[in-house]
Parts: C-alpha cells; sequence; structure tokens
C-alpha cells in the first residue's frame, strides 16, 4: 500500500512539473533553457576560446538540444512513475494501459502551450519525443520486471537443484 501512495506522489509531481513547464510563456521558457545551457557550457574550455558569434551559435544550438532532451527525460519519468504505480495494482497488460494515457497527457502538454497564449504553440515534433520519452520510461519497467522475474527462475531452479541432491 506505501508502495502505490509513493508511485502516485511521484506520478503526479512529473505531471505537475511537465504542466509547469509548458505554462510559462515562451520567454520565461527559452531563459530557463538559455541559462542552463549557458551555465554547462562555461564550463567548458573550448567553448571560451570561440569567437562570441561561434559562442552564440553553439550556445543556440546547445538550447536546442537541452530542450529536446527536457521533453524526453520529463516524459521518461513520467512514463516510468506512471508505470510503476499500475504495475503496483496488478495490472496484466500494464503497457496497453499506461502508453494511451501518456499519449493523452503529452497532447494535453501540447495543447497547454497553444491555449496559454503566451507566445507558444502545439509543435509535433515534441508530441513525438514525449511520447518517445514515455515509451523509455515504460521500457525501463518492463527491463527491471524482467530481470527480476529472470531472477527468480534462477532461483527457484537452483533451490529443486540443490534440494534434490
Amino acid at each position: 500500500m506505501k508502495s502505490r501512495i509513493v508511485w502516485w506522489i511521484l506520478t503526479a509531481l512529473c505531471a505537475l512539473l511537465i504542466l509547469g513547464l509548458s505554462s510559462q510563456s515562451a520567454s520565461q521558457s527559452s531563459g530557463l533553457s538559455n541559462s542552463l545551457a549557458q551555465s554547462v557550457l562555461e564550463k567548458v574550455p573550448a567553448y571560451q576560446e570561440l569567437t562570441p558569434e561561434k559562442q552564440a551559435a553553439v550556445s543556440a544550438k546547445a538550447n536546442d538540444i537541452l530542450r529536446d532532451i527536457a521533453h524526453v527525460v520529463t516524459f521518461m519519468a513520467l512514463g516510468f512513475c506512471a508505470s510503476m504505480l499500475i504495475r503496483c495494482y496488478a495490472v496484466r497488460h500494464w503497457a496497453a494501459v499506461i502508453f494511451p494515457v501518456l499519449a493523452a497527457f503529452a497532447v494535453l502538454d501540447e495543447s497547454v502551450q497553444h491555449w496559454s497564449n503566451a507566445g507558444r504553440a502545439f509543435q509535433f515534433i515534441d508530441l513525438l519525443k514525449d511520447w518517445l520519452g514515455g515509451l523509455l520510461g515504460m521500457m525501463i519497467v518492463a527491463l527491471i520486471g524482467w530481470i527480476i522475474r529472470q531472477r527468480k527462475r534462477e532461483e527457484s531452479s537452483h533451490g529443486v537443484s540443490s534440494s534434490g541432491t
């Protein structure tokens, strides 16, 4: 029961984080990603040696990459937490339940940007990144489940053979 509560909370926090980031204005969102990208780039000695024009180009590219990664990682966390939550309820085909929910949430997330009139728009490519992240989170849960099942099989097969000797 405790694990269900933990996974409910973590799933809700991931969803709220995603919606919070989506509800930012274009300038707020760009400011956040630009400052994060810039703080990383400033630690790279080769970046410091570039001309200001090249620094601006590298910074813009780093910002784009960071935004792409943010889409995938935030939805990967949501996919992981939501999958763990559903698995707590012993739903047999949990992936068939979770992916449509994640896909719909990604559409909602992109729609929030469009509806907020904050200079942001619904972008299909971002939707694909969100779906990819959700699938990766689900795949991690599936992999963990598979590893656990394999270990249990090994333990039970060793237990049978050792008790038979």
